[in-house]
């Protein structure tokens, strides 16, 4: 299954909820230590976060390679790394630095409980308790730790285009070359119009399909070897596999037979770059 990002379990232990509980037994003992409102703070920050935006397994589960909706495309995912990113060095990084303040803030007021004869140890471990679970949500959230599942999920993206699409095109031209390897000498022995059109839409079509593909490759974004150079034939091709260039007999046919040998011998060329 492919990585998400989860939002973290905000510890019970850093709610005020929590710390009014506890601290009933030694509160009287003591004044304020600002630790509950502090708490509130961390919570409100935590809890006003856009936490979708840092799982891009979840965005990106729609998206699709062509047809309606966002297409799978370097510029898409830039974007949405972008914004992740922005979160993380921004709104999380306040959550981040919050939690830090209530980390010192705990270790402060364990000092002083510490000192004080009247206030028991235990009162004294739980502040510190306090400050640890602060401080390890913290670390969690800083920029170091989440570069980690960023960048899974940057190398989770890249893998499954790579395997779904970047890595079928070249094989599909190669099956192609392989299934359509007599087909310009059977035109050559026959060159009627069927056999032309029959050349065209199956051969010369199938070819700007692999080719068409490589191309937008490139232009999604991607690292694709030659893409300009799948763009250039598939142009070149395109009018015969769309029979916008017609041939109604014999002589027609004997005229592009040339020309189509050496748009498959191109196309041939450049597979073997792939």
């Amino acid at each position: 299954m492919p990585f998400e990002f989860t939002k973290p379990e905000y510890p019970k232990i850093l709610t005020s909820k929590e710390w009014d509980k506890k601290k009933g037994v030694f509160a009287k003992m003591h004044g304020p230590t600002g630790i509950g409102e502090k708490m509130d703070a961390v919570q409100g920050l935590y809890d006003g976060l856009a936490w979708a935006t840092l799982n891009l397994t979840k965005l990106r589960e729609d998206w699709r390679w062509g047809g309606d909706g966002t297409h799978i495309s370097m510029e898409s995912w830039n974007k949405i790394m972008k914004d992740a990113k922005d979160l993380v060095t921004g709104d999380l990084a306040k959550v981040s630095k919050a939690l830090y303040e209530l980390r010192d803030l705990a270790n402060e007021t364990q000092a002083k409980f510490k000192k004080s004869k009247t206030i028991p140890s235990a009162s004294a471990k739980y502040v510190g308790e306090v400050a640890t679970a602060a401080e390890q949500l913290g670390v969690t959230l800083n920029k170091n730790s989440m570069s980690e599942p960023l960048k899974k999920m940057e190398e989770e993206f890249l893998a499954f285009v790579q395997k779904n699409f970047l890595d079928v095109w070249p094989t599909g031209l190669k099956k192609y070359m392989a299934k359509h390897t007599k087909v310009m000498k059977e035109l050559r022995e026959d060159p009627s119009p069927t056999k032309y059109n029959n050349a065209c839409q199956g051969m010369l079509r199938d070819y700007t399909t692999a080719l068409g593909n490589i191309a937008k490759s490139h232009d999604k974004g991607f690292k694709v070897k030659n893409g300009p150079t799948a763009q250039k034939l598939f142009e070149a091709i395109t009018p015969y596999s769309n029979l916008q260039i017609k041939a109604t007999d014999e002589n027609e046919v004997k005229k592009h037979l040339d020309k189509m040998d050496k748009m498959c011998t191109a196309v041939e060329m450049f597979a073997k770059t792939l």
